[in-house]
């Protein structure tokens, strides 16, 4: 179809790879390939967190797929990856991938209409704003997380100055919440008016699951664990538990799936004979464990910045849409928080054990309320159709604008 929309997509988390970020590229891209056509421009690997998995496939109907590497990918992408390189990390492991400009420009079916590209990593920023000044076509750079300012990350001074001459260059920039949208329109006053939420997408098709009939109350976390990012609150919530109230403590299960990082995989192989760690599993397995469970676990650091709260885990949308009641260790005030407060589940400050243990105990003792409680409706703002048909009308306005 001539009339549809031509986008050169850089994301280098996409499908097939098992991340976060590759999941909700993948909801977004397969309702683009209904409407649009173009080219999406991914890369080999982006880590050991990041590998293939055969359950995410995409097939693409109006979407050719390039394929960035480096000669002899495996050994090189791993030593630039190691932190043995680290100050060559501008602003990521990826940083490599901004030189191929050139190379991608060459490997053109069509001049595209638009640039459309997704961070993280930011890498996917800087190589888009360098395909916009060579092809002279409009940009919109969406940003998964925060970039100089993300509490998670070690401040770097280079970083505020490649998302300044981001911001500055991208024709419209889309974050996933309100409060990082907010955070950037205050940064940067004379580009607010470009600054847009597209939040996190849900996938609405039906998921059968097989539900429990135990006596047990089955919690599953799914998701990685790094950093501040730990299941130590809930783990101490469960000693408090044990010491407490131990008849109730028997009657639970909780299931980690995912990576963790070192001292979070310590805490998870010294925990109660309650806790099962699983470790990394396709998506598909994680999935189907969510959707099984009576209760699934989400957790997010507390950190001393206020942009910390402003963060809307995509596990939590996931959650929305299997129906699954959330317990959300999450900061006070956080988006999260909001997201249970509307009757999807209960939120507990990563502070406070004690509290999370009460929590715990009064969710033992609904189970059978929670098994025959309906599943509440998921909000349509975060089906992948709403926020990508929103997405297409700013590229089509973007394209007539640039037109005139």
């Amino acid at each position: 179809m001539n009339d549809r929309l031509n986008i050169l997509l850089i994301s280098p988390n996409a499908p097939p790879k098992n991340t976060a970020e590759s999941i909700q590229v993948r909801r977004i891209l397969a309702e683009l390939d209904k409407h649009a056509s173009g080219q999406l421009v991914t890369v080999t690997s982006t880590g050991s967190w990041g590998k293939a998995d055969p359950s995410l496939a995409l097939p693409l109907q109006h979407f050719d797929t390039e394929l960035l590497d480096l000669p002899f990918h495996l050994f090189t992408g791993r030593l630039l990856m190691s932190r043995h390189f680290a100050q060559l990390h501008m602003p990521d492991a990826l940083f490599w991938i901004t030189y191929r400009a050139k190379y991608i420009i060459r490997r053109l079916k069509k001049q595209p209409d638009i640039i459309y590209s997704r961070s993280s990593p930011m890498s996917a920023a800087l190589l888009a704003y360098k395909l916009k000044q060579k092809l002279g076509v409009q940009w919109i750079m969406h940003l998964s997380d925060p970039w100089a300012d993300n509490p998670y990350k070690k401040f770097d001074p280079r970083d505020e100055k490649a998302e300044a001459t981001c911001f500055t260059h991208a024709d419209l920039i889309t974050l996933t919440t309100q409060g990082q949208a907010t955070h950037y329109q205050k940064k940067y006053p004379s580009f607010a008016k470009k600054i847009f939420v597209s939040p996190n997408v849900m996938d609405e098709e039906n998921h059968p699951s097989k539900r429990f009939s135990d006596g047990q109350l089955h919690i599953v976390f799914a998701g990685s664990l790094y950093g501040d990012r730990s299941p130590e609150p809930f783990l101490k919530a469960l000693d408090i538990l044990r010491n407490t109230q131990p008849e109730l403590f028997k009657k639970l299960r909780v299931d980690f799936y995912g990576n963790a990082q070192e001292a979070a995989l310590k805490l998870l192989k010294d925990a109660s004979d309650v806790v099962l760690y699983h470790g990394a599993v396709s998506f598909a397995e994680a999935y189907a464990a969510q959707a099984s469970a009576d209760i699934v676990l989400n957790i997010e650091a507390e950190l001393n910045d206020p942009l910390g709260n402003c963060f809307l885990p995509s596990k939590v949308i996931d959650c929305l849409a299997l129906g699954r009641p959330i317990l959300a260790i999450t900061p006070a005030g956080s988006e999260t928080t909001a997201i249970c407060e509307e009757g999807y589940g209960w939120a507990v400050p990563p502070s406070q054990p004690n509290e999370l243990a009460s929590q715990i105990a009064k969710l033992v003792e609904m189970l059978p309320e929670l098994r025959d409680a309906p599943a509440k409706a998921a909000p349509k703002r975060y089906s992948a159709k709403t926020v990508t048909d929103d997405l297409l009308s700013h590229m089509n306005r973007l394209q007539r604008e640039h037109r005139l």
